[in-house]
């Protein structure tokens, strides 16, 4: 009768390196998915930090307004068209420019916005403004032209 006592180590040997090939291959994996995931939530909160500030924008555009004060008085006939419902978002409005006046580059679109009073002369205005168009281009609204400029979708780009 034969010693197998040489050969079942070996094989224990070989199952232990398999075993911390594969623990090693699932701590790499696992980092790999909470890297992309960091990925993820990172780009989400960037994006939610900019709506944010452009919706506290246009609430402070609207709160100080003299159309807010005045628009409870008014009749509706007596609205300007650009400013026909105090409750439009200032990124509808920008898409309806769009749609109008054709390609946009984002710092166009920030000064014709502060100079109509829809937002503040603000360093942090126009980052926040960018990352909102670019969210908004990722919805399909809007469309980001590969010279940087936006402009607003066609039934075509749908």
């Amino acid at each position: 009768m034969r010693d197998i006592r040489p050969d079942l180590e070996e094989r224990i040997a070989v199952l232990k390196e398999q075993l911390n090939a594969e623990q090693t291959e699932l701590e790499r994996r696992i980092n790999q998915i909470r890297q992309q995931h960091d990925n993820k939530v990172g780009d989400l909160q960037a994006q939610l930090v900019a709506i944010s500030t452009v919706l506290k924008a246009e609430q402070r555009r609207l709160w100080s307004s003299p159309q807010a004060h005045r628009s409870a008085d008014a009749s509706p006939q007596t609205k300007s068209p650009d400013h026909a419902q105090p409750q439009t978002r200032l990124l509808d409005i920008l898409i309806q420019r769009l749609r109008n006046e054709g390609p946009t580059s984002c710092e166009d679109l920030r000064r014709w916005a502060i100079r109509e009073g829809y937002l503040s002369n603000n360093d942090a205005v126009g980052p926040a403004l960018h990352r909102a168009l670019t969210e908004t281009a990722r919805t399909g609204l809007i469309r980001q032209l590969p010279d940087g400029t936006f402009a607003a979708s066609t039934i075509r780009d749908l």
